[in-house]
């Protein structure tokens, strides 16, 4: 797939980009609040004017697990299916991985990634991203905040502290303002929650998404606002307010699009101080990693985890060997009953005898894939379907999802069978306590998008993110062949 040059010839300024991702955005629901005025500067953004669209959208297939440490993964290194989950078990220690520990993702990105070629190195900053994409500054990254650094400044600061400080006095008056108006939205919620007896999902939402929307609404703009004056050729932005609402409360419930607003109008921000620069011309693109479906989770329903239920029914069926393992993404799951070495499908029969009894009975497993010698054993609608190569098509299953299957049981860590949730027509069941969820294959989940400027996909193909991997070495990087930042030479183009 050939993606194309975006800006035209002579300008002597040098050339750059401005990626956004917006966690957790479906297009679907991208159109909705376009259409409750929620995001108005992005449906400016892709309106034709004089017959003519300054940007356009294409979509964007996550693939399974659709998750952000996947996306980012081959988005900014080039790296394919790399982790079964956000949560899964690490089979050489008996460990659990979990992406919301900073702690993990900075042993997995200096393991992983360490000089290896990023689109971001070379003149590049990177923002509450998961990894840092060999950014020269990375601020706020999952990997960075487990490695020591929150708050990445230029070597010609002298400290952190001060420079801090003065960010923190410039963007005072409006972090102030925000504030107050989270604490009155917050209030509204509570109150409205009451009065229309909506189930009770917690209110610690107000402290995530405070802190999502104010510090990346203010600080992190200011910041970047200095970088776009420095003329830093690479910049990567990932927005995690809806994200972090969505989860709480859906995808489009009232909270999250509140969200959204507020990021679109620091993304008019921005593309307004990108379109003035005169450091640097900047190209500028708008994404998300992955969709959102609704949920419920099954904890809330069923009254206990559904490890816990999975073990108890399966110790009345008299099962009475060590409990089974849960890792679950979301409406994804992967099941463990060994640490130390992969199980196929027989191996599990003769250890659980009951366990695809319980798995086909249950209301909350959509369905189920396994290993099977060298297939893949595929559970679904009450039938079994073996696949005999990944490119091998199977009833209601698309070729895109056979391929990332068998890419993801081929993971040392992946789990000896892999559960997806039940959908029902208004939501799917979560296996986590969350009101939207993403990590399998649901069509919110694999609706995400970028927003770009005309001319950059013009067969209008659906994308994937090694797509975008490619396009940005390729056309930032002269094609890989720049000496990497950090030591290490970029692999060829594709």
């Amino acid at each position: 797939m050939e993606l194309r040059r975006t800006s035209s010839a002579g300008d002597v300024r040098s050339r750059g980009f401005i990626l956004v991702q917006i966690d957790g955005l479906a297009w679907r629901a991208l159109l909705e609040a376009i259409r409750r005025r929620r995001a108005p500067f992005l449906g400016r953004l892709v309106r034709r004017h004089r017959g003519r669209a300054l940007h356009r959208f294409s979509h964007l297939r996550p693939g399974v697990p659709a998750t952000t440490p996947k996306v980012q993964a081959e988005l900014l290194y080039g790296k394919e299916q790399r982790f079964p989950g956000f949560r899964y078990l690490r089979r050489s220690t008996g460990e659990t991985v979990y992406f919301g520990n900073a702690f993990d993702v900075a042993r997995i990105e200096a393991n992983d990634f360490a000089g290896h070629f990023g689109i971001l190195q070379n003149s590049g900053s990177s923002y509450f991203n998961i990894f840092d994409g060999s950014a020269d500054l990375a601020r706020f990254s999952t990997s960075g905040v487990g490695a020591g650094t929150i708050w990445a400044t230029p070597k010609k600061r002298l400290r952190q502290g001060p420079y801090l400080l003065w960010m923190w006095l410039r963007t005072l008056p409006r972090v102030t303002w925000r504030t107050l108006r989270e604490i009155a939205l917050e209030v509204f919620d509570v109150v409205r929650a009451f009065v229309r007896h909506e189930p009770n999902r917690g209110h610690f939402s107000f402290v995530i998404r405070s802190m999502a929307n104010i510090l990346q609404g203010e600080i992190t703009v200011a910041a970047m606002r200095e970088d776009i004056k420095a003329g830093t050729r690479h910049l990567f932005i990932n927005f995690i307010g809806y994200d972090k609402a969505a989860h709480l409360r859906g995808p489009l419930h009232p909270f999250a699009f509140w969200s959204l607003k507020l990021i679109d109008r620091d993304l008019r921000r921005l593309y307004r101080m990108a379109m003035k620069s005169t450091a640097c011309r900047y190209d500028f693109f708008v994404m998300s990693d992955h969709g959102m479906v609704p949920s419920r989770p099954i904890a809330i329903d069923a009254g206990m985890e559904f490890e816990e239920l999975m073990n108890q029914e399966l110790a009345a069926r008299g099962y009475e060997g060590p409990p089974l393992l849960l890792r679950a993404t979301g409406n994804l799951a992967h099941l463990y009953l060994s640490s130390d070495e992969h199980l196929d499908h027989d191996a599990v029969v003769a250890r659980v005898p009951a366990l695809e009894g319980v798995l086909s009975r249950s209301k909350y497993v959509g369905w189920w894939v396994s290993r099977a010698g060298d297939r893949l054993r595929i559970v679904r609608d009450g039938a079994v379907h073996f696949v005999q190569s990944s490119d091998a098509p199977t009833p209601r299953l698309d070729a895109d999802l056979v391929r990332d299957l068998w890419k993801l049981l081929a993971l040392e860590d992946s789990g000896d069978v892999v559960i997806f949730g039940a959908r029902e027509p208004e939501f799917a069941w979560n296996f986590l306590d969350e009101y939207g969820c993403h990590g399998g294959d649901e069509p919110e989940e694999q609706d995400a998008f970028v927003v770009h400027p005309d001319g950059f996909n013009p067969e209008g193909r659906r994308l994937a993110p090694l797509d975008l991997f490619r396009f940005f070495r390729d056309e930032y990087h002269g094609g890989g062949e720049a000496q990497s930042s950090k030591g290490a030479t970029p692999p060829p183009p594709a």
